[in-house]
């Protein structure tokens, strides 16, 4: 999908690409035209958006993320643990994550950030994203401690917080589990301000006045079976 980018927001690409050629940052990243689309829409200014760059390029490396194929092995990665929903009729598109099947004792910590940073590249190839953000949704029905991960907790902040250009105006907990205050006790640290702000509680019945029916999975809707 193309963007439909202004002559001013065309020199401002232009001139983050030069300069990011100074610093190290993965040749994938320096060659993805869109990257630098996303973050001169996004009015990211040039200091911020190279430190991102940078951020987003140790992750990439991290992750082994040129790995990602949507039609290949790594779709099993992510299928049932993360969802992406594009913007559509003047609603914001939608990222969400179901922690009920990540379990630490059988899968990697990178595999619920690589299914993340998935679902962020295709939601980034529709410029609304890139422009309005997105809602970030984490799915708590089901769930229990041993889907909880400190380190795999952090990883993905670090993707879709500190790396990946993604704007997140919206946040919320869909149904969080009985321990969620002490997971957030953990985890506020690395919460950034703006996210902490964000971050809302939310049963399935209060999730459609701020989502649409149609916009949700089968899931999430208040007549879902948990």
């Amino acid at each position: 999908m193309s963007y439909k980018i202004s002559p001013a927001e065309h020199e401002s690409v232009e001139q983050l690409r030069a300069a990011a050629g100074a610093h190290k940052i993965h040749p994938d990243l320096l060659a993805t035209k869109r990257l630098f689309q996303v973050l001169c829409v996004a009015k990211w200014n040039q200091p911020k958006a190279l430190a991102r760059l940078q951020r987003f390029s140790e992750l990439y490396e991290e992750l082994e993320l040129h790995d990602l194929d949507p039609e290949g092995s790594i779709k099993q990665e992510f299928e049932n643990r993360v969802f992406f929903v594009p913007p559509a009729d003047s609603h914001r598109g939608i990222l969400g994550f179901r922690l009920r099947f990540y379990n630490p004792e059988e899968h990697d910590r990178t595999t619920m950030a690589r299914a993340l940073a998935h679902a962020c590249f295709t939601l980034l190839e529709h410029e609304e994203v890139a422009r309005e953000g997105v809602i970030l949704l984490g799915v708590g029905m089901g769930a229990g401690w041993k889907n909880f991960s400190k380190d795999t907790e952090k990883l993905m902040l670090r993707c879709i917080q500190d790396s990946i250009p993604l704007r997140l105006p919206q946040l919320m907990v869909v149904e969080p589990p009985f321990f969620f205050s002490v997971v957030l006790t953990i985890m506020r640290p690395f919460l950034s301000s703006k996210l902490r702000q964000r971050l809302r509680k939310v049963n399935r019945t209060e999730l459609v006045q701020v989502v649409p029916h149609h916009r949700l999975p089968s899931d999430l809707l208040p007549d879902a079976d948990a």
